[in-house]
């Protein structure tokens, strides 16, 4: 199945509504998926495909922190914040379903993995990844019987099942039994790429920097990249460590690892930093390390190389599939192994 095979005829002699829903999207607090959204959002509103009318549904905090895109696309906020899963899940079957019906809309794109019980328009889902199967122990229990009941039912009741990458549609295929047919690999879409990559012939920091752009989730393994530096100082190799991202479950671990090494002098953790802040760190860095034990896609790689900056990553996710001979591919879990590979650069 493919293109438009799966929408009624009657639909296509006029402009197809789609409404795209993102209340589950808290700026800051969900990773890559939230780069993944808003890529998607600026490309269609760049392109304006013909034959299309969108309309996202989005939380009153995305409409603040992207600004930019409101005066470019149809933005309908949401009359809840988005703090409680529990709220939120209840618009969804409650207000969004009304809001589908009221303006007859043909299908709505549910972007966060899951999708309402009770649903005003057809639905197609995205599913990052499954991670919550592969590491259930990074998961509350109440957050993993969520997960394990809504999204094999949101692949149930989808007409089309939309995935990062080859990694991620092979997970929903073998452990969660979709049809093969309905699942299409959708990478993101990235912004500048082309006059990004010409712009780094070298990086420019007197001290060799590494980035690591990640929330502080337990399956990040920021303890990897903390741990290279400590061997990298035991070899006498002067360098930093730069952590960017919003605190997660694992922030307080990090910042008490850091303390206990003695490597406050060489890893500074900045948080939740705008992109422009990002990018000019990245083009002064060495290199991207991204020591992940999970990775449905991995944006973070491609907007480091896409400005010439070489990247580091643990093998065996789907980060490495798009990484692939671009990049350095390294062992999860081993700090000496990432310490000589950053040396080497």
């Amino acid at each position: 199945m493919t293109g438009d095979d799966w929408m009624p005829a009657r639909r296509r002699s006029r402009s197809v509504r789609i409404g795209v829903n993102l209340l589950w999207l808290r700026p800051g607090q969900v990773g890559g998926t939230e780069t993944y959204a808003v890529s998607h959002i600026r490309g269609l509103a760049d392109q304006r495909p013909e034959g299309l009318e969108f309309t996202f549904f989005v939380l009153p905090s995305f409409a603040e922190a992207h600004p930019d895109l409101a005066a470019r696309v149809e933005w309908v906020p949401a009359p809840v914040s988005g703090r409680s899963q529990g709220v939120r899940v209840a618009a969804e079957a409650s207000w969004l379903a009304a809001q589908s019906r009221r303006r007859a809309l043909d299908v709505v794109h549910h972007v966060g993995g899951t999708i309402p019980v009770v649903r005003g328009a057809r639905a197609i889902v995205t599913v990052h990844d499954v991670q919550y199967l592969e590491h259930p122990e990074y998961f509350s229990p109440a957050k993993r019987a969520f997960l394990c009941r809504r999204v094999p039912a949101a692949i149930k009741g989808s007409e089309l099942v939309l995935v990062p990458t080859e990694f991620t549609r092979r997970e929903v295929i073998d452990r969660l039994g979709a049809t093969p047919e309905r699942v299409l690999v959708v990478p993101p879409g990235f912004e500048g790429v082309t006059q990004a990559i010409s712009q780094r012939t070298h990086h420019d920091a007197e001290v060799p920097t590494f980035v690591y752009p990640a929330l502080t989730h337990p399956h990040k393994d920021h303890g990897v990249a903390i741990g290279a530096m400590a061997v990298l100082r035991e070899r006498g190799i002067d360098a930093r460590l730069i952590l960017t991202g919003s605190p997660g479950r694992a922030d307080q671990g990090v910042r008490e690892l850091i303390e206990e090494l003695d490597l406050g002098d060489r890893v500074e953790v900045r948080g939740h930093i705008p992109r422009v802040e990002l990018d000019a760190a990245l083009d002064e860095s060495v290199a991207l390390v991204y020591p992940s034990r999970y990775e449905g896609f991995g944006a973070a790689a491609v907007e480091a190389m896409s400005r010439g900056v070489p990247v580091l990553v643990a093998s065996g996710t789907g980060m490495a599939e798009v990484v692939a001979e671009a990049g350095m591919l390294l062992p999860p879990g081993d700090p000496r192994e990432w310490a000589t590979a950053m040396a080497a650069l």
